[in-house]
């Protein structure tokens, strides 16, 4: 490499797969910005360097080595396609996610019962992950972290709750435990996991997720919603039966909200 080359790349090189902003590129090497961009495209052009769009500033030119693979930070994660926010993808596996916690909240012999206040083998977020994994429902690479995400839209919807396994301590404690092994562990090598990184790890076991409403959970759409498709007596309800459409008062009160 030319020495204005190596500048480049070596300031590429410390930004690793956050990679560094094209006008922080041009700034920090001290180059003339025509001779800076002279060298950023010969770079591209030898597939050295590349340039990724970040979700949250599509904006700006982010530049990284050619072979690594940009961080979530800048590719939005699992749930981003194209640098847009997949919500269909987000919506389908949430409600796959929510039909196994509703199938793993009640007993499978009797969907009319309940499990007893002891019950421990609620689904956690590892447990969901291993099925997300196992169960092939995506061929998209997703995190513990991510279906945490997804409990935690299912959790504030109102469709799941969370109970606390036994023998894990409280969200108070085990900050203060993450606190304590963060500043014991400092002098430690780079897989030193402490602090915050601790705690959400063990959130991820200490919290066991239940479906809210019962085992027969309807998936809500505009006809359920309506009194007629949730009204048991639907089948004989005519102008000439014994429940009389026009005088339904759950119907009426409907089309007055």
């Amino acid at each position: 490499m030319k020495d204005e080359e190596r500048i480049i790349y070596r300031l590429v090189k410390d930004a690793k797969n956050n990679g560094i902003w094209l006008k922080q590129l041009k700034d920090r090497s001290g180059l003339h910005t025509q001779l800076a961009n002279t060298v950023i495209k010969n770079l591209e052009k030898k597939n050295i360097i590349k340039w990724v769009k970040p979700v949250k500033t599509p904006h700006k030119k982010v530049y990284m080595l050619y072979e690594l693979e940009p961080s979530t930070e800048l590719t939005g994660g699992a749930w981003y396609t194209d640098n847009e926010m997949d919500m269909d993808f987000i919506e389908q596996l949430s409600k796959q996610v929510h039909k196994y916690i509703v199938m793993k909240s009640y007993p499978p012999k009797n969907k009319d019962a309940v499990y007893p206040a002891s019950h421990s083998n609620y689904p956690t977020a590892s447990a969901i992950h291993k099925f997300i994994t196992q169960s092939g429902l995506t061929t998209v690479p997703l995190s513990v972290a991510d279906v945490q995400a997804l409990l935690d839209r299912l959790y504030y919807d109102g469709k799941v709750t969370r109970l606390q396994k036994t023998g894990y301590a409280t969200s108070e404690e085990e900050e203060s435990a993450g606190e304590e092994e963060e500043v014991m562990d400092l002098d430690d090598d780079d897989d030193f996991r402490g602090g915050k990184e601790t705690v959400r790890d063990l959130q991820h076991h200490a919290w066991m997720y239940k479906a809210i409403g019962g085992a027969a959970i309807e998936e809500r759409n505009a006809w359920t919603d309506m009194p007629c498709g949730r009204c048991p007596v639907f089948d004989f309800c005519t102008e000439s039966g014994p429940v009389n459409p026009s005088k339904c008062v759950y119907f009426k009160d409907w089309l007055a909200l």
